[in-house]
């Protein structure tokens, strides 16, 4: 719900909208999310045009401050934690990998995603802190 909400406050683009020409080496072999990329570009451009309007929605426009791919990953590698310590280094391996991924698709801004990866620690440290005001005396 935050990050919905600063989409809302702080919109904005990831670069491979605002400079295509920089990510066109790396989206060459990825004929997918060039597509993705191109449909998520003109249902922001619709929206941008006639705002109340009817218009296709398919992915729901383009956001990209912050990241919530990598606010939800972060949040799981998080918890995993909890459960097992190998599992909680794949999940930060898989969070890694997200990072590195929104970054040479053009979809995030560095800033973007490290907001992501810091709306996922506040949510687990917001969870956290209920767990532990509402967990009986003596359970740790």
């Amino acid at each position: 719900v935050s990050g919905a909400l600063l989409y809302v406050a702080l919109p904005s683009w990831g670069p491979v909208f605002t400079q295509p020409a920089h990510f066109e080496g790396a989206l060459q072999s990825m004929p997918i999310t060039v597509h993705v990329q191109q449909e998520l570009f003109e249902e922001l451009k619709a929206v941008l045009q006639t705002p109340l309007g009817p218009r296709p929605i398919r992915y729901g426009g383009v956001a990209a401050f912050p990241s919530l791919h990598l606010a939800v990953v972060t949040l799981f590698a998080l918890a995993s934690r909890r459960l097992n310590r190998w599992w909680f280094g794949l999940n930060l391996v898989l969070v890694g990998l997200m990072l590195l991924g929104s970054l040479v698709t053009g979809y995030h801004y560095l800033f973007d995603s490290l907001a992501g990866i810091m709306l996922g620690i506040v949510a687990d440290r917001i969870f956290l802190r209920r767990a532990d005001s509402h967990a009986p005396p003596g359970t740790p």
